[in-house]
């Protein structure tokens, strides 16, 4: 079983050193208009820093944990001159931005065929380093993202190509709930946020389009 929650995510953060500048009481839950917003402010902020960094964007959306801190070149993804009129830092999940870019990369870079022949390509099985229910949590979602990728690889596309909170994101997922469901590890009920289903789901289509091009980690 899953169940899709509605955004359920704050933007606070793990390995990205970003953080917008609005203060919020520590008890305080941002609403989900609040959480709507800071979701696009990330997707605007990943586009410019993709749009204006490929190469290290790529290298890091093809990495996790201290793989990732070493990537050449890495700081110049934190970007001020991307924050546009978001005045102060923004602060995310590099869970959460690393899908942002892959979803940017696909856009950008991929033709709608490239997970064609993804059957023939051995199954990534990625694992988000670290430990603790996050960790595992991150884990979870790239195998379910991966899955989906591989089942339907143009419900995919459909979905990164909504603005997230819109009703057209909504429809999306709910044409793909059939294959989120049969993604989901027997026996297990999951609870699946909009966002992380969605990053997740962009990072292991992009790997895959990596390895099916030569161009992934081994």
């Amino acid at each position: 079983m899953f169940a899709i929650r509605h955004f359920s995510l704050s933007m606070a953060g793990a390995a990205c050193a970003l953080t917008l500048g609005i203060a919020v009481p520590a008890a305080a839950q941002p609403s989900a208009k609040e959480t709507r917003q800071a979701h696009n402010v990330l997707v605007d902020y990943s586009t410019c820093v993709a749009d204006a960094e490929p190469e290290i964007t790529r290298a890091f959306v093809l990495t996790d944990g201290a793989d990732a801190a070493r990537v050449d070149g890495v700081k110049r993804l934190f970007d001020s001159r991307c924050m546009g009129f978001n005045h102060g830092k923004l602060k995310m999940e590099d869970f959460l931005f690393r899908g942002a870019l892959a979803q940017r990369l696909i856009e950008k870079t991929l033709a709608s065929d490239v997970l064609d022949n993804v059957a023939d390509l051995e199954a990534l099985n990625a694992t988000y380093a670290g430990g603790g229910p996050a960790a595992q949590g991150h884990t979870l979602m790239y195998r379910i993202g991966e899955c989906i990728a591989r089942a339907d690889a143009a419900g995919a596309r459909t979905l990164f190509a909504t603005r997230m909170g819109s009703e057209k994101e909504k429809a999306a997922i709910r044409a793909l709930a059939p294959v989120i469901s049969g993604c989901v590890p027997a026996g297990q009920e999951v609870k699946i946020d909009r966002a992380r289903l969605r990053f997740g789901l962009a990072t292991m289509y992009y790997r895959l389009a990596a390895r099916l091009t030569g161009q992934g980690a081994e």
